[in-house]
């Protein structure tokens, strides 16, 4: 009973919410002393870095099996054509202008037969125009430089063609401009090489239309461009 009347007076002095806080106070200390006592544990500690490097591995495997994904089907794609096309590594982007990504160098030039006015591809589709070579290399104006005009078509959903042109903006959008009239395309409609003009040979892949404005997402993912192959005379 006396016990009970202190802690009651207690209340009544303290207030409620001190008191209730000095309560739990002892279960508070106790926890963060486990908490550190776990934490300084030396097989704890060795066992969050082996976790730590175990993550890391993980990690490491998956950009391997995604090297190896891309390295398998630029292989596939340079049997099926190896008598057509010359498989070269990208050296770099923006040929002499720094910070220019219009323009790539690629590791292949007039000793393994390309020639100015050759066009590059990937699996994936169109990359671009040799504009130069020298023995070993060669720049390619990629389909993102505006100054590369494309002539394309779009496929329709009743099966037929709207033909246009395509300039560069981007590594992300391209923009289709002058179809022709009748039909438009609608969005996810497949853009490809038209033929017309003779620069480029005809099916192609370009990209994808996104919008009614004529914006085009590209079939290539410039920003991680490493492989090219490029239209050789031998």
């Amino acid at each position: 009973m006396l016990i009970g009347a202190a802690a009651l007076a207690a209340l009544g002095v303290l207030g409620f919410r001190p008191v209730a806080r000095e309560l739990v106070y002892p279960l508070e200390r106790l926890k963060l002393a486990f908490k550190r006592k776990v934490a300084n544990n030396p097989e704890v500690s060795r066992l969050k870095r082996e976790k730590e490097f175990l993550e890391l591995a993980l990690e490491d495997m998956a950009e391997l099996k995604a090297e190896n994904a891309r390295l398998r089907r630029a292989l596939g794609y340079a049997e099926a054509n190896e008598k057509r096309y010359v498989a070269a590594a990208v050296l770099s982007s923006g040929g002499a202008a720094a910070g220019n990504r219009k323009t790539i160098r690629a590791d292949k030039g007039s000793l393994a037969g390309v020639r100015e006015g050759a066009y590059a591809v990937t699996p994936d589709g169109l990359v671009g125009r040799v504009t130069a070579t020298s023995p070993h290399t060669s720049d390619i104006a990629l389909i993102t430089d505006p100054h590369v005009k494309v002539s394309v078509y779009a496929e329709l959903p009743g099966g037929g063609h709207a033909h246009g042109i395509l300039s560069g903006g981007s590594e992300d959008i391209l923009h289709l401009r002058y179809l022709n009239g009748g039909e438009q395309p609608t969005a996810h409609s497949r853009i490809l090489t038209s033929g017309l003009g003779g620069v480029f040979p005809p099916g192609l892949a370009i990209g994808t239309l996104i919008s009614g404005e004529g914006e085009v997402r590209p079939a290539v993912d410039f920003a991680t461009l490493e492989d090219v192959f490029i239209r050789c005379e031998k």
